[in-house]
């Protein structure tokens, strides 16, 4: 996952891929922290196994907060599927607060 800075919009932008490295389409991932959850399906509208967020308002581009980030079942019923990953995110015109996080299939 990979965070953009740039005060003009704020991008978390990442990739759920399987066993093989093949992209994996349809996991619902669930980004928390913010005035409301925002959900995007991996491959809707983007590569294969690719998400994307932009859920910044520009009341928080310059906002330190704690953001929180998991695979659920579905947006109706958002069921954790794996361990949240803590964000923190200390503002927009900071770059490499992080790059990468990588959720990894277990059996």
């Amino acid at each position: 996952m990979l965070i953009f800075p740039n005060c003009g919009a704020v991008y978390f932008k990442g990739k759920i891929i399987g066993v093989g490295g093949e992209g994996v389409n349809g996991k619902i991932v669930r980004l928390r922290g913010l005035d409301r959850p925002y959900y995007k399906t991996s491959g809707e509208g983007e590569a294969p196994g690719e998400w994307g967020f932009t859920p910044l308002a520009p009341h928080h581009y310059h906002s330190p907060f704690n953001l929180k980030i998991d695979i659920v079942q579905s947006e109706a019923n958002p069921v954790p599927v794996s361990n949240a990953v803590p964000i923190a995110f200390a503002g927009c015109d900071l770059g490499g607060q992080f790059t990468n996080i990588v959720f990894e299939y277990a059996r």
